[in-house]
C-alpha cells in the first residue's frame, strides 16, 4: 500500500507540473484583433496613453483619402472608440506623440511637410493648443519618448526639408516650454526609427531606422548624461517604421512589424534591456505591416497597436491587443512531502 501511495502522489505532482507548464506555454503570449476599428484605414499615425485614465489617443495619419486631422480616443478596457471634437491644426502624418505622465497632457511633434510645430493636447477638456516653441528643424517621421523621471521629452531623428535624414536628439521640457539640441547624435539618420523608454532605468532604446540603408542597430540613450551607445544585440534584419512599446511590468520592450527593402514584416520582437538580449516571438501579426503605432495600457500592461500598411491589403484599420504573461511560480517537488509510513 505504501509504494502505491507514493507512486500515486508522484504521478499527481507530475501531472500538476505538466498542466501548469503547458498552461504557461500556451498562454505566454496572446494576440487579439479587437472588434473596434479605426474610422478609416491609415498608417504613420501616432498614439499615446493618458496614464491617468488609461485611454489611448491617436493623432492624424495617412489613408486612402489622404492625410487626416482626426484625434481618436480608444478605451482598451471596453473596446470602444470615439472621434473627438478637437482636430489637429492641419491634416498630417509622420508626427510623433507622447504623454507627459506628470500632467497627463499629450505632446505631438512635427509631421509631414515637414512641420516644426509642437502641439499640446489636453484629453480631459478635449483642448488643443500650438506651443510657441518650435522644433529646430521642420521634421517628419521622428520618434519621441518621455523620460518618466524628469518628464522631459526626447525626439530622435526623422526627415527634414529636402528629404535630409536627421541625426539630432532634441530635448523638450514641457514644464518651461524650452527646447534644446543635445550633443549626442544618432550614428545615422533616423527616418522611421522606433524608440521606447525602460521606465525602470529611464534609459531610452531606439530600434532600426533608415538613412539610405536600413539599420539593424539597437541604440541606448541615457538622457541623464546625454550619452548614446550602440548595443551588441541587433535586429534580425534592417528595418524601419516598426511600432515599439514597453511592458511597464517587466520593462521589456516589444517591437511590432516594420519594413525591410520595401517589404513589410509580421515579426514581434522582445528586447530585454537589462541583459541586452533579443528574441523573435513565435507569435506574429495577422498580416505583415509597417508604420503602425503601438502603446501600452499601463493598467493592464497590454500593448495596443493601431493601423499600419500591409503589402497585401493596403492601409489597415485594425486595433491589435498583445499581452505577454508573466510566468507563474512553479514550486519544486522538494516542497512536497511524502510520508514514508503511508
Amino acid at each position: 500500500m505504501g509504494d502505491y501511495m507514493r507512486i500515486s502522489k508522484l504521478l499527481i505532482i507530475g501531472l500538476i507540473l505538466l498542466v501548469t507548464i503547458a498552461s504557461y506555454v500556451s498562454a505566454q503570449e496572446q494576440l487579439n484583433v479587437m472588434n473596434a476599428t479605426l474610422p478609416t484605414p491609415r498608417y504613420v499615425l501616432s498614439c499615446a496613453e493618458n496614464s491617468d485614465s488609461n485611454q489611448i489617443y491617436c493623432f492624424g495619419g495617412l489613408g486612402n483619402d489622404g492625410a487626416l486631422n482626426q484625434i481618436i480616443e480608444y478605451n482598451s478596457l471596453s473596446d470602444v472608440l470615439l472621434v473627438k471634437s478637437s482636430v489637429l491644426p492641419s491634416q498630417r502624418w509622420g508626427l510623433s506623440c507622447v504623454e507627459n505622465s506628470l500632467t497627463h497632457k499629450i505632446y505631438c511633434f512635427g509631421g509631414d511637410g515637414p512641420l516644426n510645430q509642437i502641439i499640446k493636447y489636453d484629453p480631459v477638456p478635449d483642448n488643443l493648443i500650438i506651443e510657441s516653441v518650435t522644433l529646430p528643424t521642420p521634421t517628419s517621421k521622428l520618434s519621441c519618448v518621455e523620460n518618466s523621471l524628469t518628464h522631459k521629452i526626447y525626439c530622435f531623428g526623422g526627415v527634414g526639408p529636402g528629404g535630409v535624414y536627421l541625426n539630432q536628439i532634441v530635448e523638450y521640457n514641457p514644464a518651461i516650454g524650452a527646447l534644446f539640441i543635445k550633443s549626442a547624435t544618432l550614428p545615422g539618420g533616423g527616418e522611421g526609427i522606433a524608440c521606447a523608454e525602460n521606465s525602470n532605468t529611464h534609459k531610452i532604446y531606439c530600434f532600426g531606422g533608415n538613412s539610405g540603408t536600413y539599420s539593424s542597430q539597437i541604440l541606448e540613450y541615457d538622457p541623464e548624461i546625454d550619452n548614446l551607445i550602440i548595443k551588441n544585440s541587433v535586429l534580425p534584419s534592417g528595418r524601419y517604421f516598426s511600432g515599439c512599446a514597453e511592458n511597464q511590468a517587466s520593462h521589456k520592450i516589444y517591437c511590432f512589424g516594420g519594413a525591410f527593402g520595401g517589404n513589410a514584416l509580421n515579426q514581434i520582437i522582445k528586447y530585454n534591456p537589462f541583459n541586452d538580449t533579443l528574441i523573435v516571438s513565435n507569435t506574429t501579426l495577422p498580416t505583415a505591416r509597417l508604420a503602425l503605432s503601438c502603446t501600452d495600457n499601463s493598467a493592464n500592461n497590454r500593448i495596443y497597436c493601431f493601423g499600419g500598411y500591409s503589402d497585401s491589403t493596403g492601409f489597415l484599420n485594425q486595433i491589435i491587443e498583445y499581452s505577454a504573461i508573466t510566468p507563474p511560480t512553479i514550486f519544486p517537488i522538494s516542497n512536497y512531502s511524502i510520508n514514508e509510513n503511508e
